[in-house]
């Protein structure tokens, strides 16, 4: 961020956001039902195999609508030539490298998940310090670090590629479409995740200007990382929940909503008063004086954090059980508050209305979907946060103690 321009920054990340639409979309549509299915005992290697050619054709179809459509979206979002095309060349980069992962996601091989993870992120750091010492500063460097990594990261995700999954293999027509029918059941809550994690970018990017997106997106780019925690900790709830649904073992996914509800909420919370609390320093010091506008952003977008939490877990607990009529009415109810909402506060209140209309659909979604999901598994909410308060004061005695 230093290194770039406000207008280039905001150009990389109103393209990184088209692409992480395309992304998250593809994994709600095909990738999160290939794990839901996988995990049912026997079904690992043809699911697996299906969801990868699955996952291809979708990449590649979706490549090629943005190369024809590149000409018209580039006039309206003010961008270069083939920024389109390189958006659309991100989720083809990235095939190999999220199938991988979720294929170790469904098998539970946490260390996998590590290190194809790390290969990536660790790269992309090591390459963003140099692009900041010896770069030229250009956004089509960032995009080579990027892509350079993500096919460092696929190569791994080859290496530890699970035993018994042959692309060979012949398709299995009825998981197909058993794939799709479900993912196309569920896309609600594709487009609701996806459009929460990028809709207001490319709002903005469509009404405004790249120096305008730039500066929101310096908030957005910070709080994504405070949102990570909710992505790490969810990572094997879709997979155990079907597991356990599978066998009908109902009481232990009501103390899997009770324990994640509870620790979610209170550890987004704290996230939030240490993210108020560092944020000027961190870009007084950090960041240039042209990103000084992205602090109250920054701590507006952190009071969604909690709310988002919610959302993710406990629709990842509803999907792996196979809820998904849950997840898609809720879904589509704030998707629908969202498109209402996101245009006209973005239009007339620009950045600070984009990110309020953030904070008022997150925390709609996060509040419906938790508290849908505790109907569903039969769970009380004063058992949920007696979980927190034994919690809390089992690990203050041992604080105590010490």
């Amino acid at each position: 961020m230093p290194k770039l321009s406000l207008a280039d920054f905001g150009r990389y990340t109103l393209i990184f956001a088209i692409a992480t639409q395309i992304l998250l979309f593809n994994k709600s549509l095909i990738l999160n039902p290939m794990i839901k299915f996988a995990a049912e005992p026997g079904r690992f290697e043809a699911t697996s195999t299906v969801g990868f050619w699955l996952s291809g054709a979708f990449q590649v179809a979706t490549f090629l609508l943005l190369a024809l459509l590149a000409p018209i979206g580039e006039r309206i979002f003010r961008l270069e030539p083939h920024d389109l095309l390189i958006a659309g060349a991100i989720p083809l980069v990235f095939w190999v490298r999220d199938w991988g992962f979720c294929v170790q996601q469904t098998a539970y091989q946490t260390q996998r998940l590590f290190w194809i993870e790390a290969v990536y992120w660790v790269g992309t750091a090591l390459g963003f310090v140099w692009f900041k010492l010896y770069g030229a500063g250009s956004v089509g460097e960032v995009f080579l670090i990027v892509f350079g990594c993500a096919v460092l990261s696929s190569l791994y995700a080859v290496v530890v590629w699970p035993k018994g999954i042959s692309l060979a293999l012949k398709l299995d027509i009825a998981t197909l479409k058993q794939l799709l029918h479900y993912g196309l059941y569920t896309v609600g809550l594709g487009l609701s995740a996806s459009l929460l994690a990028g809709a207001d970018l490319i709002v903005l990017g469509a009404i405004y200007n790249a120096e305008i997106v730039g500066i929101y997106g310096g908030a957005k780019r910070v709080y994504s990382v405070v949102a990570a925690l909710v992505s790490t900790v969810g990572l094997l709830v879709i997979p155990y929940a079907s597991k356990l649904a599978a066998e009908n073992r109902m009481a232990e996914v009501r103390s899997l909503f009770e324990k994640t509800v509870a620790y979610m909420a209170a550890g987004m919370t704290v996230a939030v008063g240490v993210g108020w609390l560092l944020a000027a320093p961190f870009y007084h010091y950090i960041m240039p004086s042209t990103y000084g506008n992205s602090v109250p952003l920054f701590r507006l977008l952190l009071l969604a954090a909690p709310f988002e939490a919610l959302f993710y877990i406990t629709a990842a607990i509803l999907y792996g059980i196979g809820a998904a009529s849950v997840t898609v009415v809720t879904s589509s109810l704030a998707l629908g508050l969202l498109v209402v909402v996101l245009p006209a506060s973005a239009y007339f209140f620009g950045a600070t209305g984009a990110a309020l209309s953030q904070v008022v659909v997150t925390a709609f979604a996060g509040i419906m979907m938790t508290w849908r999901a505790g109907q569903k598994v039969n769970a009380e909410f004063g058992t949920t946060f007696g979980r927190l308060s034994a919690g809390l004061d089992a690990a203050l005695r041992k604080l105590g103690r010490k």
